[in-house]
């Protein structure tokens, strides 16, 4: 059986694990950084693309941008 989670709930949480996964911390500075956003885009692309169904994926993606322009300050 598959867990369900609120939209944004999944966002944050793939979003946190792909910071832990590429040893980051949560700070702007240290997402912006050397590419570093850049990488985290290209993660959470792949882990969304293998997870998630074709309508799922804008979703997420969209709460993703969502939480980095929000919480982050990180403009696109």
């Amino acid at each position: 059986m598959e867990l369900y989670y609120d939209e944004n709930l999944a966002a944050q949480i793939l979003l946190n694990e792909v910071l832990k996964e590429l040893k980051l911390s949560g700070k702007t500075e240290e997402i912006v950084k050397n590419s570093n956003i850049e990488r985290i885009l290209r993660k959470l692309n792949r882990i969304i693309k293998r997870r998630y169904s074709v309508v799922k994926q804008g979703v997420l993606k969209k709460n993703i941008f969502s939480i980095l322009r929000n919480d982050y300050g990180i403009q696109f």
